[in-house]
């Protein structure tokens, strides 16, 4: 966790919660395939600025995955999930939000 709490500046690492932290700190560790499932902007933005982006999953993308799908609140679907995915690649090539 704390890995990850040094890849960020601390105005950005205070927008995450602890248990983002720690998913965040697996995958950035983990050589696995393991997915991250997450409706928070700025773990999804996290995810893209720690250049993991491709083992990020909407919610919406799960269910749809499942056949369980249905109509949803906005930072669920997959349009929120890769709007955030941009957002943090776009931080990421600015350098916004990484301890330097």
């Amino acid at each position: 966790m704390h890995l990850v709490q040094r890849l960020f500046d601390r105005a950005f690492v205070d927008g995450l919660h602890e248990g983002e932290l720690e998913a965040l700190a697996i995958i950035h560790t983990s050589g696995e395939k393991i997915l991250f499932c997450t409706a928070d902007r700025m773990a999804i933005q996290a995810l893209a600025m720690m250049d993991q982006a491709d083992r990020g999953v909407s919610f919406e993308a799960l269910l749809r995955k499942a056949g369980l799908w249905r109509k949803m609140e906005r930072h669920f679907t997959e349009a929120f999930f890769r709007g955030h995915i941009e957002k943090g690649r776009t931080k990421r090539i600015k350098g916004e939000g990484i301890r330097r």
